[in-house]
């Protein structure tokens, strides 16, 4: 937004929302799923993480309560870590979902799935979490 003469200056018009910090590179993979893409971006205190993956494990099932052994991910760059532990849902080809977590550690696991879904090799997962980082 352009500011014209005689008008009140908001602190939100300071911002520029220009993007603080961006990455593409330095994810390491579990054994278990192979590297499409991935996209980090830090923007005004927040950092967003984007993954899509396909999986090339054997066979996981949840129970019928939705639990599953952790399946490892894999780890973001140092630098792309969180403060705190988060949790956010995943998708999976086949339509289903589940939850994973994101340690302090950058250590990505997945921790539940649909009631009875499996996930299979040449499946694609899609992974999405952001946080509030403050952009240190």
């Amino acid at each position: 937004m352009r500011k014209r003469a005689g008008m009140r200056i908001a602190a939100d018009m300071m911002n520029d929302n220009s993007v603080d910090s961006q990455t593409s590179s330095g994810l390491l993979l579990a054994d278990d799923f192979s590297f499409l893409s991935f996209r980090g971006r830090k923007l005004n205190g927040i950092t967003s993480i984007s993954i899509t993956l396909e999986y090339v494990g054997s066979d996981v099932t949840a129970n019928s309560a939705g639990n599953i052994a952790d399946v490892t991910v894999g780890n973001l760059p140092e630098g792309w870590w969180p403060p705190e532990q988060v949790t956010s849902y995943f998708g999976k080809s086949d339509d289903s979902d589940g939850s994973f977590t994101v340690q302090v550690n950058g250590n990505m696991i997945l921790k539940t799935m649909n009631n009875g879904a499996t996930l299979t090799a040449g499946q694609y997962v899609f992974l999405a979490i952001m946080w509030i980082s403050e952009n240190d």
